[in-house]
C-alpha cells in the first residue's frame, strides 16, 4: 500500500480534524501507523465516491425494474396500496405518498432498503412468485435469495452513502 508523506504538523492537526476514534478501524488495519491509517482513510474515500454514481443507477435500475414487474403482477401503478405490508413499511409508504400520490413520485420516495425487502424470503410466494417480482431480473440465472443477499450486501455497504466506513466494511 502506497502511504504518502505527511509532515509532523499536519500529523498533528490531522488528529484535531479526523479523531483518532474515527480512524479507529484504519489505525487497527494498519498496526497504529497513523500515515498508512490516513492514506487507507483516503483510499476509502475516493473507492466511495467511485462507487457512488454506480449504485445510484443500481438503485434506480432495480427500483424501477420492480416497480414495473408489480404493476404489471397488480394490474396497477399504485400495487404498494394492496399489498399487506408490515406496519414498518405501510409507514414508510404513507411517509412517500406526503409529497406527492402519484405513483411515480412515490416510487422514487421509497428507500433502497424498502426494495430489497421486496426480494427478502417472506415475500416469495406473495410477490416474487405470485406477483411476478421475479420478472424484474429478466436474465439472470439467479434465484430470489441469491438476489436478495447480493441486494442486502450493496444496501449495507452504501448505507450511509458517502461513508467510507461502509467501503472499508466490505474488507473487514
Amino acid at each position: 500500500m502506497f502511504a504518502p508523506v505527511y509532515s509532523p504538523s499536519f500529523l498533528k492537526s490531522i488528529e484535531r480534524t479526523v479523531s483518532r476514534e474515527r480512524l479507529r478501524r484504519y489505525l487497527k488495519a494498519t498496526s497504529q501507523d497513523l500515515p498508512k491509517a490516513l492514506a487507507l482513510y483516503e483510499q476509502n474515500v475516493a473507492l466511495s465516491e467511485a462507487l457512488y454514481g454506480l449504485l445510484h443507477w443500481l438503485e434506480v435500475a432495480f427500483r424501477n425494474a420492480a416497480h414495473q414487474a408489480l404493476a404489471a403482477g397488480y394490474g396497477t401503478s399504485a400495487w404498494y396500496d394492496l399489498v399487506p405490508f408490515s406496519q414498518h413499511w405501510t409507514r414508510k409508504i404513507a411517509d412517500a405518498k406526503k409529497s406527492s400520490k402519484l405513483p411515480g413520485n412515490v416510487v422514487a420516495e421509497l428507500t433502497f432498503g424498502f426494495w430489497v425487502e421486496l426480494t427478502s424470503k417472506p415475500n416469495q410466494n406473495m410477490l416474487w412468485l405470485g406477483r411476478g417480482l421475479r420478472n424484474a431480473f429478466p436474465h439472470t440465472a439467479l434465484n430470489r435469495d441469491q438476489i436478495h443477499e447480493r441486494l442486502k450486501a450493496i444496501a449495507e455497504a452504501s448505507e450511509p452513502r458517502f461513508s467510507p466506513r461502509a467501503c472499508a466494511d466490505l474488507h473487514e
